[in-house]
């Protein structure tokens, strides 16, 4: 395999191993919510085609099945911030019927870190129920976000497949 392919063999293996950390520790924005998302179906989807065409180059027998195992794995592994893309954001004024925050662990073979995960609960404009379910920076996030609220009514901006409240704007309390 030339170089070419190994470059697009490492690509893809660092972007198939963190390139979930790309939309989990970003500061997503509402008026740049495609930006990550986009970075990372880049990152694992073409560095999935990269080096499936790297290594179609020393077989090239077997290329177009590489290639299409390729992009199936490669979908596989963004296909929530591809939907996410493809759909656009959760834009919608909401009533918000429960935020909980859960302090849990994070556990591995060297050690174990302090974790966050969230839920919030809305009913949407149209009635229907939605949760969103963030963990980590996102629930920190979250959790800054919903600090400023005094009301139950709030514009919700989220992405609901990756599970990331981008923006959340409380209303003001009506009763002052």
């Amino acid at each position: 395999m030339n170089a070419f392919g190994i470059t697009g063999l490492v690509f893809f293996a660092t972007g198939a191993f963190v390139g979930f950390l790309v939309t989990a520790l970003a500061p997503i924005r509402h008026d740049t919510w495609w930006l990550w998302p986009s970075v990372r179906v880049v990152w694992q989807l073409g560095g999935a085609l990269w080096a499936a065409w790297g290594i179609g180059q020393a077989i090239p027998s077997a290329r177009g099945a590489l290639l299409l195992g390729g992009a199936v794995l490669g979908f596989v592994l963004c296909f929530n911030a591809v939907f996410d893309l493809v759909r656009g954001p959760l834009v919608d004024r909401v009533t918000l019927l429960d935020v909980t925050f859960q302090e849990g662990r994070f556990v591995r073979p060297t050690g174990s870190n302090a974790a966050l995960h969230s839920e919030l609960r809305a009913t949407t404009s149209s009635g229907d129920e939605i949760r969103v379910r963030p963990s980590g920076m996102q629930a920190n996030r979250l959790q800054r976000m919903i600090e400023r609220c005094s009301s139950n009514g709030a514009r919700l901006i989220a992405l609901r497949h990756l599970q990331i409240v981008v923006d959340l704007q409380c209303e003001p309390d009506r009763r002052e």
